[in-house]
């Protein structure tokens, strides 16, 4: 009887342990499940970007951009892919795609999201476990450059947006800011295919350090871009090295580089300090209308006696001079000749700057009327390709000022942006004379 009960009782306890082990195995509960939502927004890059220089360079839409979308927390993500090619090209496009969403996520049309264009391009962005990995300022390594503002823009943006989720319509503002450097030196200094060290420093620490390599003898273009804002340049310095020419040094002004800007340094070892047409566009034609003028294309080494219009390209300098005592134009008729006709033509908009005394036989000796409506066609017809060099100033020398000199000068200039600098025994300031200001 005793064996029965003891039987019974290992019964008991063989199924009460069963029963625990039950228990501490049961199976967990299941993770939020991942649904998707499709989703179709036209977006548009902010064309109001300094960084462009207006429409010529603002970015638009390449094959195999997308746009990537995230909210806050994280729960909800994916990429937007063009919808059609009719994009491309453009700054405005419609993108579509299937967002993904934690199931305990509502589908709240207030939920706060964030943009990013990502291109196919792009340098900058990567993508891990299907998000864009954030970027900072130590993503623009220093490496980050190119050889162009144009290719700055297209290659080297960041551009973001924000909104809800119910908005059909998004802008994506640019956040890069671009340093667009110019060193101008003498063809044999920089021939083709050279290659030329880039540093810009600041406070003795490197910002950026690359390569270049000159395609076009004489310049040496590049341009650094930066996650704008985050950085300020105090006591900052570009420094230019090969093993063919001295290092050059170059001062930066102290400035915090903000986003959707970008800032020109133009550094040249030339000597010509004379006056000046820089092309700003390939193919602009330089037709001059007075006689007795020479141009050089390479800083003054040669001069070629003016016969016939000539070529400029982007960023090609002419250095001119001339043996004319004056330039006079008001308008033709009974008061200039050459019948309102500016010293010249161009078929693009262009920069002029340097000393303007190099147009005149006498450089030391300014006579009455000399420039007097020289970059005017008169009373009734716009000069519109016109534009002081923002990075180099057009002279004008008020030592031993003549009557009429410089008046209306700028008549009727519509292009000009910029003032010319009125100087004194080489002293800078700026002049109030009525008869030289008030036409500009």
């Amino acid at each position: 009887m005793s064996k029965l009960m003891d039987a019974k009782v290992l019964l008991l306890m063989a199924l009460s342990l069963l029963t625990a082990c039950e228990k501490e195995v049961e199976t967990p509960s299941s993770t939020p499940e991942v649904q998707t939502i499709h989703y179709r927004v036209s977006v548009r890059t902010d064309v109001d970007t300094k960084a462009t220089i207006g429409n010529d360079l603002a970015y638009k839409y390449e094959t195999g951009d997308r746009v990537y979308v995230e909210s806050a927390d994280g729960k909800l993500y994916g990429f937007l892919d063009l919808a059609d090619e009719n994009g491309v090209g453009s700054h405005e496009a419609y993108f579509e795609g299937e967002l993904y969403y934690l199931g305990d996520l509502p589908r709240d049309p207030e939920t706060s999201i964030s943009l990013v264009l990502v291109s196919a391009t792009d340098a900058l962005h990567t993508v891990s476990e299907g998000k864009v990995a954030a970027v900072t300022a130590s993503s623009y390594g220093q490496d980050t450059w190119a050889p162009s503002l144009e290719d700055a823009v297209r290659r080297l943006s960041h551009f973001t947006g924000s909104g809800l989720l119910k908005d059909k319509s998004f802008t994506l503002h640019q956040q890069s800011s671009f340093l667009k450097c110019s060193v101008r030196m003498k063809p044999n200094q920089a021939p083709v295919n050279s290659v030329f060290t880039a540093k810009l420093l600041n406070n003795s620490a490197t910002l950026r350090e690359v390569s270049v390599k000159v395609t076009s003898a004489g310049k040496l273009p590049f341009v650094f871009a930066f996650l704008g804002g985050d950085v300020s340049l105090e006591d900052a310095k570009l420094v230019i090295d090969s093993e063919n020419t001295d290092q050059l040094n170059y001062s930066v002004a102290d400035q915090t580089l903000a986003a959707n800007t970008y800032y020109s340094i133009s550094r040249s070892t030339l000597s010509y300090k004379g006056f000046t047409i820089t092309g700003i566009s390939n193919g602009t034609t330089i037709t001059f209308n007075y006689d007795g003028i020479e141009y050089s294309l390479d800083d003054g080494d040669n001069w070629i006696p003016y016969t016939a219009k000539f070529t400029l390209n982007a960023d090609d300098i002419a250095c001119i001079r001339g043996n004319r005592t004056n330039y006079e134009n008001n308008g033709g008729g009974d008061y200039g000749i050459p019948a309102g006709k500016p010293i010249f033509d161009a078929s693009k908009k262009c920069y002029i700057s340097g000393n303007i005394m190099s147009l005149l036989a006498d450089e030391d000796n300014i006579t009455e009327s000399a420039f007097h409506g020289a970059f005017s066609k008169g009373s009734s017809k716009a000069v519109d390709y016109i534009d002081i060099n923002p990075d180099e100033p057009l002279i004008l020398p008020v030592t031993m000022l003549a009557s009429k000199c410089y008046m209306q000068m700028f008549r009727n200039c519509t292009s000009l942006t910029r003032a010319p600098q009125f100087r004194v025994e080489g002293t800078a300031y700026r002049c109030t004379i009525c008869s030289v200001t008030a036409q500009i």
